[in-house]
């Protein structure tokens, strides 16, 4: 992502920086999600149905072109197979980026996917992830304590939702989603990932 050239004399209020953020502050070379909040640990996540989909709201403070993406398999592994990863719009509309892991077939292990030079640039998305066939195994997961259940902050009445499960057709991403109808609200379904260019 190109810096700003500044022109002589030009100010920041009639500059092109108040609808383009990401002039004013470069691109990342990485990215790993996290929690923001000191009321998360770092769990596991089961990845056994290859009707559920796991999803996570990412907020990216800047853009960044994401040429593969990263993720930890834990210590419980039960069947091999691989996985799909996603990246969506934060309307859930328009789906960036689509995925699939290489076999997944030992514990403790992580999991690198190429990805074809895709910009992000800096906003709110959603990160999806599904297992395909009989896949059977956990990933590194954030987990909110469960009152961001309870009062609301997850998944906020009649508002997108912020993380958890979804149905989907066995073992795909779907086109696209809706984040405040279709997302079961769960604290424990933020993959634990690393993007970088």
């Amino acid at each position: 992502m190109p810096r700003k050239t500044w022109a002589a004399g030009e100010t920041l209020a009639a500059s092109d920086l108040n609808t383009n953020f990401d002039m004013a502050i470069g691109s990342m070379p990485f990215y790993v999600t996290h929690t923001g909040t000191d009321d998360a640990t770092i769990g596991n996540m089961t990845l056994s149905s290859n009707t559920t989909a796991h999803v996570g709201a990412i907020f990216l403070p800047a853009a960044i072109t994401v040429n593969k993406i990263q993720f930890r398999i834990s210590g419980t592994y039960t069947a091999s197979g691989t996985v799909k990863v996603g990246v969506y719009s934060s309307d859930g509309a328009t789906k960036l980026i689509d995925v699939t892991s290489g076999t997944i077939s030992a514990a403790n292990t992580t999991i690198v996917i190429a990805v074809s030079s895709v910009v992000l640039t800096a906003g709110v998305y959603y990160l999806v992830i599904v297992p395909t066939g009989t896949s059977n195994f956990e990933a590194r997961c954030i987990n909110y304590q469960g009152v961001y259940i309870t009062e609301g902050f997850i998944n906020a009445a009649s508002e997108p939702g912020m993380g958890g499960t979804m149905t989907v057709t066995a073992g795909t991403l779907p086109t696209s989603f809706n984040p405040v109808s279709d997302i079961t609200a769960s604290n424990s379904h933020f993959l634990l990932a690393r993007f970088d260019n």
